[in-house]
């Protein structure tokens, strides 16, 4: 059971929380009630999901070799490595990863049940197709250069939307724009993770944007998504999805520049790698959390007709 927190990796659980409560808290802040039961089975959903995905992933990844024994490994990049050390069997890691999922799937049904909206049940299925399609045949999106665009949806756009319809009942642009920029600074940091991985990644078959552009221009795929998360964190402010306090996260970002130098650094090593993954990690959970709390501590604003 001491293996459970490495096999899910449950330090990313935040990468999903974030999202969901973004999404929630831009209902509170459009003057609509965040019903407890609600809240408790979405989050209760969602983290279920991530953590089984996460180690269905890890089984996968084993299969393919991209997660095998490698002398580059921290807690946010190189894999887990449970499997290749022989510290968890494939078959207890799939069997955490189905248990994982089949909680979701029963904690999104009783959603379902207490809201009684049947576009819950199609967001459920896309996102439980897209996060075990990330690395499970017959998809394998990340060894087939979509993976960065399934996390990008997954932690961004999907669960914000999904959460915002939970509550209100309602879809449109609106709360699809407001997850752009914790959405982007999620991909920034699937983006530095995948950059010590750009050789084990290559010879296990495993494309990725990072694989194709290269070491020496992986520091320049990283920014965009970090610049893009800044500017739609303004943009979202001056059209009044945000509140002005959501501004508050925005010396944040002095943190992505500074990865970005690392990246940078074609001299750099493991330890580079690891300042840099902490780095960005760390910007986007500091800036997910101002987002939030400005939600719920910046004001109100009228409902959307």
């Amino acid at each position: 059971m001491f293996l459970f927190p490495k096999i899910t990796r449950a330090n990313f659980l935040p990468a999903s929380l974030i999202p969901f409560l973004a999404g929630a808290g831009f209902a509170h802040y459009r003057g609509y009630a965040l019903y407890p039961l609600v809240l408790f089975l979405g989050l209760a959903g969602t983290a279920f999901a991530h953590l089984g995905a996460n180690a269905i992933n890890n089984y996968w990844d084993h299969k393919s070799g991209a997660d095998g024994i490698g002398s580059g490994r921290s807690a946010f990049f190189g894999g887990s490595g449970l499997i290749a050390r022989g510290q968890a069997s494939p078959r207890r890691v799939l069997f955490w990863g189905k248990l994982l999922m089949a909680l979701s799937f029963a904690s999104g049904l009783a959603l379902f049940l207490v809201v009684f909206d049947y576009r819950i049940l199609l967001f459920m299925l896309a996102g439980g197709v897209l996060a075990v399609g990330y690395t499970a045949p017959p998809l394998k999106l990340a060894y087939r250069r979509g993976g960065e665009a399934v996390i990008f949806l997954l932690f961004g756009p999907l669960l914000s939307a999904g959460s915002f319809l939970i509550f209100t009942g309602m879809l449109g642009p609106e709360p699809f724009l407001v997850s752009l920029p914790i959405g982007f600074l999620v991909l920034a940091v699937i983006l530095c993770n995948e950059v010590p991985d750009i050789k084990t990644d290559t010879e296990a078959g495993k494309k990725n944007l990072m694989t194709a552009a290269g070491r020496r221009k992986a520091w320049i795929l990283y920014i965009v998504p970090v610049g893009m998360a800044a500017c739609f964190t303004v943009l979202n402010v001056l059209y009044g999805l945000f509140p002005v306090s959501a501004l508050v996260c925005l010396p944040f970002f002095i943190l992505g520049y500074r990865a970005a130098s690392l990246l940078r650094d074609l001299s750099g090593g493991f330890a580079e790698y690891n300042k840099a993954s902490k780095l960005t990690v760390g910007l986007h959970t500091a800036a997910g959390i101002v987002i939030v709390l400005s939600f719920f501590f910046g004001g109100s604003c009228p409902k959307i007709s």
